[in-house]
Formats: C-alpha cells, sequence, structure tokens
C-alpha cells in the first residue's frame, strides 16, 4: 500500500500544482484498514506531515478540521476517504475558504457521491467491481482447498480531477 500511496502522491503533487511540506498538507484518516491506515501514516512521514486527524467519525472530523483551519492554513486536505472528504467539505464551507484557490481537498475510494458535492470533489478511485470479482476467486480457491498464490496484489487506482483541486 505504501508503494502505491508514494506514487500517488507524485501524481497528487501535481493536481495540487506544488509540493506540500509540513503544516501544509492536512491528512484524515479513518479506520477502514489496517494497511490503508498505514500506508497514509508512511506517506504522511515521508511527506514531513504531523497533521493528522485520525477518526472514522463524520462529525468529529467536521469538528476537528473546522478547528485545524481556524488556527492554521493548509494548502490541500487528503482525506483516506470520499465520506470522510465530504465532512471535511463541510468544515471548509463553514470556514468561508474558496475551493480550490485558498484550499483543495482530495478523498479516496471514487463514490459517486463525490460528484454530488459542490464544488465536485477530486478522488483516487479504486476499481471497486474488479477488485470484489478478485476477491471472490480467492475465496472460491480458499473455499476449494486451493493455494492462493497472490494474497496481495497491486491494484489499479485511477486519479479523478475534478473542481477541489486546481489544474486540468
Amino acid at each position: 500500500m505504501f508503494q502505491i500511496l508514494r506514487i500517488l502522491f507524485s501524481e497528487l503533487a501535481k493536481a495540487i500544482e506544488e509540493q506540500c511540506y509540513q503544516y501544509e498538507l492536512l491528512m484524515i484518516l479513518c479506520n477502514i484498514g489496517n494497511e490503508r491506515i498505514a500506508g497514509f501514516y508512511s506517506c504522511a512521514q515521508t511527506l514531513q506531515t504531523d497533521e493528522v486527524i485520525s477518526t472514522y467519525k463524520v462529525e468529529v472530523v467536521k469538528n476537528s478540521v473546522f478547528e485545524k483551519l481556524q488556527n492554521r492554513t493548509y494548502k490541500a486536505i487528503f482525506s483516506s476517504s470520499d465520506v470522510i472528504a465530504v465532512s471535511a467539505l463541510k468544515a471548509i464551507q463553514q470556514m468561508n475558504l474558496r475551493i480550490p484557490e485558498k484550499i483543495q481537498l482530495i478523498g479516496y475510494d471514487g463514490i459517486r457521491m463525490t460528484e454530488w458535492t459542490t464544488p465536485t470533489i477530486t478522488t483516487i478511485a479504486q476499481q471497486i467491481a474488479q477488485n470484489g470479482q478478485r476477491a471472490v476467486r480467492c475465496l472460491w480457491k480458499q473455499m476449494q482447498n486451493e493455494d492462493i498464490l497472490e494474497r496481495h496484489q497491486l491494484i489499479v487506482l485511477i486519479l479523478i480531477k475534478r473542481n477541489s483541486t486546481k489544474g486540468e
């Protein structure tokens, strides 16, 4: 997961038009999976940011982001979940910050909800159907007592640029 996220962060740097350094990037992590969280924490360390909110509660995220935005300026917020990104969007709007001019927002998952917000949220989409098919094949092999050769597989992620980030 860390390798995938490191590649994505270089893409995200292009999406937000500049490299974010310490205290310029706020990461919001939700407890969806241990490997995902570990990957995000590794990237936070690589980017030398200690600005991390770690929770899965939408209202807590909104309040925490609001509080952090009152005390510091960020160039971007990167969330490990699109649902949590929507919560961050509400805090940003409550602060009357212009997106993407003053702060940019990026989610992760690629769910349809990010198309329905104003502004629409840039997201990193997973190929959910393809991932589900892989999972079912692995489960079937386990049920048949067959060896699973590839327990860990790289998945294809797609950066979907929308109105919450600068650039094309």
